[in-house]
């Protein structure tokens, strides 16, 4: 409850690293915790965490579609995006962790890169409200299609790397028998593209509030290029990475998580 004011009352550069820095780092402590220190069957959490991830998602998405402050809706996309990740604890296999560290490396770039654009916005217009990104799309056309990028990966539409983050991590949870939870997901992914296409609406459809230009600083245009170019590289060609977060899946799980050599399944492939 505490995010969206905080990312509201925060220096926009605070809030990118809020919505990234102190999740993941949350995250892979979880893993290590509940993959290694205390299994989440052992604890009998597994439905614990499967109803926390069901409402983290459904509230922070059903919030976000009432929001007009552009920080304050990334800050429940943010807390929805950590309901989907809990999807790969709740799923408690190698394949769910791998889902996780994958999860969080695209999470941790597509935000940052969509947060970027809203500094340049804010410096620009001296607003966070939706109505500054009117006509953005005729005024700064680059910053509006690198935010567009940004913005359909957070909404896991193809073929970005967030629908890969998203494939994943669903199917984790589907292969370990969490049905419900995945149709709840897959509807909330839905849910949460009408907030997101707020902004795309604003940009693209709407008369510019303003004339004058946005600039774009060295510094703002050097973390473009790199969480642009990981969003798109991922999406396209996510092998690589999977491959990554597999093996330190593996390393990482205990021998009762450890799937015998002659019966592990191959990698899902979306």
């Amino acid at each position: 409850m505490w995010v969206p004011d905080a990312f509201e009352g925060a220096p926009v550069p605070v809030a990118a690293f809020l919505s990234v820095a102190p999740k993941i780092a949350g995250v892979a402590v979880a893993l290590r915790v509940f993959t290694l220190a205390l299994t989440v069957p052992a604890l009998g959490m597994l439905q614990i965490l499967a109803v926390l991830a069901a409402i983290t998602m459904t509230v922070a998405n059903m919030i976000g579609l009432q929001q007009t402050h552009v920080v304050r809706l990334l800050a429940y996309s943010s807390i929805a995006h950590m309901g989907y990740i809990l999807l790969g604890l709740v799923a408690n296999t190698p394949m769910g962790a791998s889902s996780v560290y994958l999860y969080g490396w695209i999470y941790l770039f597509m935000n940052l890169g969509a947060f970027a654009i809203v500094v340049c916005i804010s410096n620009a217009m001296g607003s966070h409200e939706l109505s500054a990104y009117a006509g953005l799309g005729k005024r700064a056309p680059f910053l509006s299609g690198l935010l567009a990028l940004f913005l359909l990966s957070l909404a896991g539409i193809p073929p970005t790397a967030g629908f890969v983050a998203k494939f994943y991590v669903f199917a984790a949870a589907y292969d370990a028998g969490w049905l419900w939870l995945v149709i709840l997901a897959t509807l909330n992914s839905v849910i949460s593209v009408g907030y997101y296409f707020k902004i795309l609406h604003a940009m693209y459809f709407q008369p510019p509030s303003a004339s004058a230009p946005v600039e774009i600083s060295l510094s703002i245009r050097l973390a473009l290029g790199l969480t642009s170019a990981v969003t798109l590289l991922l999406g396209v060609y996510p092998q690589y990475a999977l491959m990554r977060t597999q093996t330190l899946a593996m390393v990482q799980a205990p021998a009762s998580n450890m799937p015998n050599s002659s019966d592990a399944a191959p990698p899902v492939q979306p």
